[in-house]
Formats: structure tokens, sequence, C-alpha cells
């Protein structure tokens, strides 16, 4: 992907060790911007490596690992320059006290709604590729249940179309019902109705919703026993895992699949996305 070299103010400070920001230390030194890394497991010929963000003097982009690392944020926010812009997912309680004690502007990203339409496209193929490896039967020979209805989801479901013998929607969401049967594929209603066996045989469970349990102990005695259920959402409570052991129901945790699938083309999402938010703030 093409980065407007006028788009960056300098310089870039990229903390942790997702697999994507390699690829996004070279993006952004490749548009004359200067990078350096803090507490990362990679070397970078287009970055250099840093023992604290004090070291930098001026103020920055600061990049933060997308999963919850409360260590790694309060170390960064602590030490950074006022008015610096930084760039994450969910922070702690306690990075957030000391973002709002300082002159620093914050950028969720995950929360960004053309990031997370992008970002879906790389997860929705790591997906597929995750079930091939995960599974020793053919997918043309399988039924697969997507639990809900957003971008993820309508992604997922795109990508697989017509692949296997049978695939579903199983949403709250009545437009997005709607719109998924017309474009052919079956539905049901969230939560599935345990007493009707309408999920008991699904060989493959692929939830999207993000929440505590909300795939819950009903829900999973209904799974059929052979299943792999695939979860996609962030958390790793939206499952009732006891249950699931009960039922012989195996868990796969498919976190941050666009960082192990396509981080090239997803650093290329994120340095777009913070350019967007410079010149659009």
């Amino acid at each position: 992907m093409y980065l407007n070299k006028t788009g960056f103010s300098s310089p870039y400070i990229i903390c942790g060790n997702d697999l994507r920001y390699s690829f996004l230390a070279e993006l952004l030194s490749k548009a004359g911007k200067t990078v350096y890394l803090w507490s990362c497991n990679f070397v970078s010929e287009y970055a250099r490596p840093i023992h604290s963000a004090a070291e930098i003097t001026v103020p920055c982009t600061v990049i933060l690992p997308f999963a919850s690392e409360p260590a790694i944020q309060c170390a960064v926010l602590s030490d950074i320059c006022p008015h610096s812009l930084v760039v994450g997912g969910k922070l702690c309680s306690e990075a957030e006290n000391i973002l709002s004690r300082s002159e620093c502007d914050f950028f969720p990203l995950l929360e960004d709604d053309e990031f997370s339409k992008l970002n879906a496209i790389p997860t929705a193929e790591g997906i597929l590729s995750l079930v091939i490896k995960e599974t020793d039967f053919l997918l043309s020979d399988a039924s697969v249940l997507v639990f809900g209805s957003g971008r993820v989801a309508q992604a997922v479901l795109k990508l697989f179309y017509r692949i296997p013998k049978r695939l579903w929607m199983c949403a709250r969401n009545d437009a997005a019902l709607i719109s998924a049967a017309e474009a052919g594929f079956g539905t049901m209603k969230f939560p599935p109705d345990p007493s009707s066996n309408a999920i008991s045989d699904f060989d493959i469970i692929i939830n999207t919703i993000p929440s505590f349990h909300i795939i819950s102990e009903q829900i999973v005695s209904s799974f059929k026993k052979s299943a792999i259920y695939f979860e996609l959402a962030s958390g790793k409570d939206n499952i009732d895992a006891v249950s699931a052991e009960k039922n012989s129901v195996r868990v796969v945790f498919a976190h941050s699949l666009p960082g192990k699938f396509a981080p090239r083309t997803a650093a290329g999402y994120i340095a777009h996305a913070i350019e967007r938010y410079k010149l659009e703030r």
C-alpha cells in the first residue's frame, strides 16, 4: 500500500511484539520517518531500539500493543513527551489515569470504523487458513455456523461462501439476518433454542461476539460432540469453557489473525489509519 510521505509527524515509538510492527517500522522509515523500538523482541534495519520512551524529548507518535499489556502501557505513558499521540487498543485503568493527567491525545485504533472494516478481511482469510489447518476433514463436507453479524462475521461468511456444505449465521440483528438469507446463507435467531436441535449438526462453530459466556452452557451442550469451536472475538471467556470440556468441544483461540497471516498488509492498514486520523483531527 502507498504511504503518503507528508501525512506523518516524526518520530515514532513502536512498542511490543506484534508481528505487524516489523513491517510497520519499514513502512514508516521508507516514508521518511524516524522510528524507534521499545520493548520489542525483533530487530529492524529501519528502526533504532531505545531503553526508555523518555529518551525521546519531542512530541512523538507512540504505537502500543493492541493486546492489553498494562506494564508496557503504563511504562510508556509515564515517560512520553507531552503533546504526543498515543495509538492503541483498550487501555488498562491505570494507563487511562496516566493518560488523563497528560497532555497527550489518544487514538483508539480498534474502534475506528474504516480500520475495522479493512482489518476484517485478513481476519477472515486467517480463520479460513486456521480452520483448514485444525481440521482433519474436508471443509467442503462440513457444516459451519457463525455467531454474530458484525464486520468480521460478514467477512467470514463472504469468504467462506460456497465452500462448506452448509453455512449459517446466528445473530440478534434482524436486518443482518434478512440480508444474510437474501445472500443465500442459512440463518437463525440468537440465542438458538437448545430444545430444537438447530445447532447440533454443525462441525465448525466460529464466534465473533465478545461477551462473557455469551456462548453459554445451554448453547454448548447443544453442540455436536466432535464440533470444533473457533474463538475470533476478543477475550477468553466468551464460551463456557467448563461446559466445552464436559461436552468434548475443542476450543481454538484465533486472536490477532491479521498479524499472524497477513502482517505486511495489516501494517499498511495501521499506518494509513494513523495518517488519516492526524489529517482529520
